[in-house]
């Protein structure tokens, strides 16, 4: 009998309504308040686009100097404090060349460059030019040796 109080017990709580999961929310269509797009003629074309969640991208492209499509854009979200993050970029001859305090910058070298490190390269810088010379005084003597014949 006690098998069969707990079971039905089991059934009502499985059966219960619940309430809508917090997923099952997120799954809803974000509205898109803003999508403008002008049709590309060769490499310029421009679109802006914004959502109901604070999404927004726009880009910009024109023809670069060899012919490839140069692009300016900005695309910007809401962070999880509430903050907007934006990242500005360039596409260009010069690559990828995005802008934005989000981006982790490198310390600075923590402390000066010790003097045998400084010698050690003013060292090789030596070598190297040397060389070179070794190398230009062979070639001017092959050239000789091959005017001489």
């Amino acid at each position: 009998m006690r098998t069969v109080a707990f079971l039905a017990a089991v059934a009502l709580v499985a059966a219960a309504p619940t309430a809508p999961k917090e997923e099952e929310e997120e799954k809803r269509p974000i509205l898109i308040l803003l999508d403008e797009r002008t049709p590309p003629e060769g490499a310029a074309y421009s679109f802006a686009m914004e959502t109901e969640n604070g999404i927004s991208f726009s880009e910009v492209g024109a023809e670069g100097s060899a012919g490839q499509a140069n692009v300016k854009g900005v695309y910007r979200y809401k962070q999880d404090d509430g903050t907007v993050a934006e990242v500005r970029y360039v596409a260009d001859e010069g690559g990828f060349q995005p802008e934005s305090s989000l981006i982790p910058v490198a310390p600075a070298f923590p402390h000066p460059i010790p003097l045998f490190v400084q010698e050690q390269i003013l060292f090789a810088e030596e070598q190297r030019r040397l060389k070179a010379l070794e190398e230009q005084k062979e070639q001017e003597e092959n050239k000789a040796e091959e005017e001489a014949k």
